[in-house]
């Protein structure tokens, strides 16, 4: 894009175009970390102003400015047709935000203090006390000091908004805008200045416990640290950094297209468990990259939970189960919920305390036919039926049932737990 631009305003005959281009796009960089911040996606005309000036100071036509870096479209006021300029997408406008970010990180960079105690701050959480701090902040009004991060100086205008970020007072918008900016930093370090990763990663590691709103969801609590590992290509020091974080965690919580950002952290931490869920809006055909990681996970000597109900597709979960129950596997499946057919049945293995499982005539027939080899289970829910003969198949260890049956298979299951 700068350099399109640079060619058609060398082409008009401007001198230093390239130069000017340069301080244009950098001067716009901050804009648009301004107007992210403060949901700006269409540019208010204040903001229209600032770059034209910007072009009138550097001597460029702003038209030819504006328009090779950002889109318009008209808009109708009353009886008057505007045209209103946009940042060409949010993404765009989340890389630009973090290269000013970027930018002003490698300025500082020879002065950049040892960060290697912002994870020990008093005000940061652990991921297994976060309703205590939360407690105790909200009472002494402890914060994070903010020109101790050096990415929360720059992102921040001053204390007052850096203290607005913290987990619980910041808004889902606000923490999304911070996480997306974090990870198109992370990304473009570990593409270009590897170096200034190593020492700034704990400052990104320690934001993403400072304000990311979804710390207090269970489900996704985990998620950013695994976008960050992603984005910085596995860079050692995001991985352990974020290792430290997650290393109290007794269950690690995973979508899994987020498997390839979990696989390198569990090498520095000692969670017994890895539960993997999916979204109605996974693709239905798991990428290379997921198959590949699933199996190398069940290489592990791990607890795995593999929650596939969102996606209503035996083959689906069919796939899932495969890849984690295959050959090498050393891992231990022991709870799966999803929807199976026969040949899924087949898959699950004798390690399995809970199941909940949807299927057809055939798929429930073999599920009975299976109950002898899966003597761990605590927990049976499978929408199916049991006859009276059938009880003494269940489970000795079995605490929970959900089937379907009659008078007799009731007496019966009457009689198993006597």
């Amino acid at each position: 894009m700068v350099g399109k631009v640079e060619e058609r305003l060398t082409l008009k005959g401007i001198d230093d175009a390239d130069d000017k281009v340069k301080e244009y796009h950098e001067f716009q960089k901050k804009v648009a970390l301004k107007c992210l911040k403060r949901k700006e996606h269409d540019l208010l005309s204040e903001t229209v102003e600032n770059l034209k000036e910007k072009c009138t100071t550097l001597n460029l036509p702003y038209k030819e400015m504006l328009s090779g870096f950002l889109v318009s479209k008209k808009s109708r006021q009353g009886l008057f047709i505007t045209f209103i300029w946009s940042f060409p997408h949010n993404r765009f406008q989340e890389h630009w935000a973090a290269g000013y970010v970027v930018v002003q990180l490698l300025r500082m960079s020879p002065s950049l203090p040892d960060l290697t105690g912002l994870l020990d701050s008093s005000c940061l959480p652990k991921i297994t006390d976060k309703i205590r701090l939360r407690y105790i902040n909200d009472k002494n009004d402890v914060q994070f000091e903010y020109n101790e991060n050096p990415i929360l100086d720059i992102y921040s205008d001053d204390v007052s908004e850096a203290k607005q970020l913290v987990y619980w007072k910041t808004s889902m918008d606000k923490s999304e805008a911070l996480m997306e900016v974090l990870a198109n930093i992370t990304r473009i370090l570990a593409l270009t200045q590897k170096s200034l990763l190593d020492k700034v990663a704990i400052a990104i590691t320690s934001l993403v416990l400072y304000g990311d709103t979804n710390f207090v969801d269970r489900v996704n609590e985990f998620e950013r640290y695994f976008q960050m590992v992603v984005a910085s290509g596995q860079h050692a020091a995001i991985v352990e950094t974020s290792a430290r974080v997650l290393g109290d965690a007794d269950t690690l919580i995973v979508k899994e297209t987020s498997l390839p950002g979990l696989l390198p952290i569990l090498d520095h931490v000692k969670a017994p468990c890895v539960q993997i869920y999916t979204l109605r809006t996974t693709p239905n055909l798991p990428s290379r990259k997921v198959i590949s990681a699933m199996k190398d996970l069940s290489r592990r000597d791990i607890e795995i939970e593999l929650k596939c109900f969102e996606k209503q597709s035996a083959e689906y979960s069919e796939m899932r189960l495969e890849a984690i129950t295959g050959p090498g596997n050393r891992s231990r499946l022991t709870q799966f919920e999803g929807y199976l057919a026969a040949a899924g049945m087949l898959l699950l293995p004798e390690s399995l305390k809970e199941l909940r499982t949807r299927s057809d005539v055939g798929g429930m027939q073999t599920l009975v036919a299976r109950l002898p080899y899966l003597q761990n289970l605590q927990s049976l829910d499978f929408g199916g039926r049991l006859t009276a003969a059938e009880m003494p198949l269940l489970p000795a260890v079995l605490e929970e049932l959900t089937v379907t049956t009659d008078g007799e298979g009731l007496k019966a299951l009457v009689l198993k737990g006597d």
